[in-house]
């Protein structure tokens, strides 16, 4: 699990398993072919990125000088090799949502247990309890920068953004696609909001799961639930300052109250020659006034009408 944690990312093109399917491949003639996909995806039909780590770690495990498994038989090589497969397929989270329930599952039937001998065997004995809590594991510690103290997280979060946003720019330009605003720069001022989902809806699960099988992967749990308050805070103060901004703005864009007194406010138009009042009363209506100018002769032409509210 160590040297699959190692490779689980390696020679990754900083774009997602989506824009690898969607990624424009094919030129003839200066004529390109949208949608059909990178290499990556036409040789891999899902988890896309996460089947390229495995492959090419595999590749550099065939150097002897490279693998560090060398000296296992064959048996146990080929076990090695479905462990990385398990693993490293396990990063993909769209995997993860599925093997959600069944995480769950086993730790509801290992919680009562005394001891923790009974929850081992539980697992040990079944072959796809033990590869899904390996799954589980690979997530827990993929997503584990959500449960780092606060200085480390923030940094953490905003380089992970710039990638994103790299590939919302890509997305723009390559694919001619508006990104999510995950993957968009323009919605940077969000990010408070978007880490709150990110660790509500994807991160808490694993580790609140974890924290229940396992005493000891509760300090990481408490982790990201100081995280997830941090984050909210700055999300609650931004959206106090859109709030504010969207009052005022109203504020600016509502008409004027007065007592029993008329007021007139101009505006202006592209023609030059033509310029429109609004007058307002106390009263529940407005007159609207069309002013026409004619520069040559200095005559006003004047149009008024009332309307009820």
């Amino acid at each position: 699990m160590v040297a699959a944690a190692f490779c689980h990312d390696i020679d990754h093109r900083g774009t997602n398993n989506l824009y690898q399917t969607n990624l424009v491949i094919c030129y003839w003639f200066g004529m390109c072919r949208l949608g059909s996909g990178s290499p990556l995806a036409k040789l891999h039909g899902s988890s896309i990125m996460e089947r390229h780590h495995l492959e090419y770690s595999k590749t550099l495990m065939a150097e002897e000088s490279l693998n560090i498994f060398v000296n296992l038989q064959k048996r146990q090589f080929e076990t090695v090799q479905h462990l990385f497969d398990v693993c490293i397929i396990a990063t993909d989270l769209a995997l993860y949502f599925k093997k959600r329930t069944m995480f769950q599952n086993i730790v509801n039937a290992t919680e009562p247990m005394e001891t923790e001998k009974d929850k081992i065997d539980h697992i040990s004995n079944n072959p796809i309890r033990k590869e899904i809590i390996m799954a589980m594991m690979m997530t827990g510690c993929d997503l584990s920068a959500i449960t780092k103290p606060w200085d480390v997280q923030s940094k953490v979060a905003l380089m992970v953004a710039a990638e994103f946003w790299e590939q919302g720019d890509l997305e723009r330009t390559v694919l001619d696609q508006q990104p999510i605003p995950m993957m968009d720069r323009n919605c940077a001022a969000e990010l408070p909001k978007m880490q709150c989902g990110f660790i509500q809806f994807v991160c808490a699960f694993v580790y609140k799961e974890f924290s229940r099988f396992h005493v000891e992967i509760t300090p990481m749990f408490d982790g990201l639930n100081i995280n997830l308050k941090n984050w909210k805070e700055l999300a609650d103060i931004h959206a106090a300052k859109m709030a504010a901004i969207e009052e005022e703005k109203k504020k600016l864009e509502a008409p004027p109250e007065f007592s029993g007194q008329t007021f007139i406010t101009e505006l202006f138009y592209e023609n030059r020659n033509t310029a429109k009042y609004l007058i307002y009363t106390s009263q529940d209506f407005f007159l609207r006034t069309n002013m026409s100018t004619n520069d040559n002769t200095n005559s006003v032409e004047r149009e008024r009408q009332t309307l009820l509210l």
